[in-house]
């Protein structure tokens, strides 16, 4: 036999498979599509019957019911039905199933399928409930000889079809297939040039056939790859610039917050410094209770002191970047200083504070600081949401653990708004905001406080009875810790109060842009400004004359921004600034006499109303 034949042979034989093959699976498609679409239509059938006969059966209409049955069967596809009650009293019967008595049907409590003498049946058995409450129950005969008489006719016809089908299939698929390969398989080269980004033109793109809108498609598809290869490379463009201005902004922000840091971290340190001095009464000129009042002014001085670091700091606990610095605690008595100040807010409200700590607790290693803002932002809480009753500081010891709790009698928190408590810069609704001041951010910090801490925050709260703050943290082994804990003599207490001045920023640290330089007391003020002039320009922002003669030596400052109508006259007179340098003059009508030496310097100058808009000129 000649390789032709051979080839020819081969060919059918292969057709002949896959034809064979690809009815084969037509038969199960269509058998299933049949049993499915007979199994929807029993499945209609069955739940509109059982909606209809729930209202007669509840109210027991037998007449309504009987007539429903009635006209049910007179559908061709149901043979008979049966509803029962909820005790499977027969209420209504049209039974004609003749290969069945009525009684051993009722005995079957499933679906099942019947052929019987050349017929097949579906019987169906379901119950009817009304709000999880049984109803009642019906059976269902359905005749589906028709769907299966239809599926051996089909089957008949479509084996005469095969014979012919193959015969025709085979000559055509030869012919086509060999034309149709051959421009798939350039198409098919074309595609993966175009994977490359080649610049090649489609064939057949003027044909009209499915070769034809393939072509077109690829076309479109290489022009569409141009288009979004350029987006794409002017989005990442984009992002890179608003990545900067992120950049910018942020640092806009740190600079802000390291100013209020400086500004807040001053006026505290004095006050811890000099009440800690006259606490000691080294003159005996002061008596038990004013030395009282001097140690509670010193230690809220103290405590709001790291409260301020921790708000400034409140991004660093996003970034993980707040320590935790452990330390040696005794309980009993750092647990009796938060009483003690805490008290005389509860006595001015009228309320009675009491104060539990466990008798077998005697050091823990920890935080002191730490858990001291968060006991003290509990009771704050407490105090603040209590009107009458009792608010309770209890410390418990729990094996590896301790617990802090504070037990109040307030408002409480209803118990849909649990979820959200500890969410920044929100409370409860903002009536509570309105009514009882606060900002929202204490609890936030109280909760991200007690995780570093590896601790927990749980609450219970009942409205309008009271809420329970439950703080537990690891006690800790002291040989766990890897530090060197150091006692501390109250005596020192002077040396320990750290001024933390502001770190200056790297020289030189964006080349690429004109410094600008920002003489102010306000920063807060300036804001706006900061974050505005940080696209065009390296912003120095400085709130004093030591810092403005700093920055002013150690970098190259091509304008000066001067706010004439906060800064003394006599820090002025202490800055000298070459003639060739510009300024930028902010001023209020009270403040134009004070910048007249500075006349040949300034280049512009803007009212301090209008600095917002005005800016953008600079």
């Amino acid at each position: 036999m000649s390789f032709k034949y051979r080839f020819i042979l081969s060919f059918v034989l292969l057709e002949t498979f896959f034809i064979i093959l690809i009815v084969s699976v037509n038969f199960f498609t269509i058998n299933t599509s049949t049993k499915n679409l007979t199994n929807e239509k029993i499945e209609s059938n069955v739940t509109l019957l059982g909606q209809l006969v729930k209202v007669p059966v509840s109210i027991y209409d037998i007449g309504t019911l009987d007539d429903l049955v009635t006209n049910a069967n007179t559908n061709k596809y149901i043979n008979s039905i049966i509803v029962l009650d909820s005790h499977d009293r027969i209420l209504s019967s049209r039974y004609t199933y003749k290969h069945l008595k009525e009684e051993d049907l009722l005995k079957i409590k499933e679906n099942k399928s019947v052929e019987v003498d050349n017929k097949t049946y579906e019987i169906i058995y379901k119950e009817i409930f009304e709000e999880e409450t049984l109803v009642c129950s019906l059976y269902i005969i359905f005749d589906t000889t028709s769907s299966s008489k239809s599926i051996e006719d089909n089957k008949t016809r479509t084996l005469f079809i095969i014979f012919i089908e193959i015969i025709i299939s085979t000559l055509l698929s030869y012919i086509l297939g060999s034309r149709l390969t051959k421009k798939l398989t350039q198409l098919s080269n074309i595609a993966i040039k175009i994977g490359k980004e080649e610049n090649i033109e489609v064939p057949f793109t003027n044909t009209k056939d499915e070769i034809g809108i393939l072509s077109k498609s690829m076309s479109e598809m290489q022009e569409d790859l141009k288009k979004r290869n350029y987006q794409l490379i002017h989005t990442n463009k984009k992002l890179e610039e608003q990545k900067e201005e992120l950049i910018r902004a942020n640092k806009a922000k740190d600079d802000f917050l390291a100013n209020m840091s400086h500004e807040l971290k001053t006026p505290l340190n004095s006050i811890n410094v000099v009440s800690s001095v006259m606490k000691r009464n080294r003159d005996n000129n002061l008596n038990e209770k004013q030395i009282k009042s001097l140690e509670i002014i010193n230690k809220c001085g103290n405590d709001l002191l790291y409260l301020v670091n921790d708000v400034l700091d409140i991004s660093k606990l996003e970034a993980h970047e707040i320590k935790i610095n452990y330390a040696e605690i005794n309980i009993h008595k750092f647990i009796t200083q938060v009483y003690d100040l805490i008290k005389p807010q509860a006595k001015e409200k009228n309320l009675n504070f009491v104060l539990d700590i466990d008798s077998t607790l005697t050091t823990i290693y920890s935080d002191e600081n730490k858990i001291n803002q968060i006991i003290k932002n509990l009771l704050s809480n407490s105090l603040k949401f209590t009107k009458e009753g009792t608010i309770s500081l209890i410390v418990k010891d729990e094996d590896k653990n301790i617990t802090i709790s504070v037990n109040d009698e307030g408002i409480g928190i209803p118990q849909e708004k649990l979820a959200h408590i500890f969410d920044r810069f929100k409370q409860v609704d903002s009536s509570t905001s309105r009514q009882y001041g606060g900002t929202g951010l204490g609890l936030a910090i109280s909760q991200e406080l007690a995780l570093l801490l590896k601790g927990t925050i749980h609450i219970q709260s009942t409205e309008n009875v009271g809420s329970n703050f439950k703080l537990t943290i690891p006690k800790k082994n002291q040989n766990d810790i890897d530090i060197n804990l150091t006692k501390i003599d109250e005596e020192s207490e002077i040396e320990r109060i750290e001024i933390s001045e502001k770190k200056e920023e790297p020289i030189n640290k964006y080349q690429e842009k004109e410094s600008i330089l920002i003489f102010n007391s306000d920063p807060m003020f300036f804001f706006n400004v900061t974050i505005k002039l940080g696209k065009k320009y390296n912003v120095f922002q400085v709130s004093n004359t030591k810092e403005f003669l700093n920055i002013y030596k150690k970098n190259s400052i091509v304008k000066t921004i001067i706010d004439f109508s906060s800064i003394k006259k006599e820090e002025l007179e202490e800055i000298e600034i070459e003639e060739q340098k510009k300024i930028i003059a902010i001023y209020e009508d009270k403040s134009e006499d004070t910048y007249s030496q500075y006349d040949n310097n300034i280049c512009l100058k803007i009212n301090k109303s209008n600095i917002n808009k005005e800016i953008t000129n600079v």
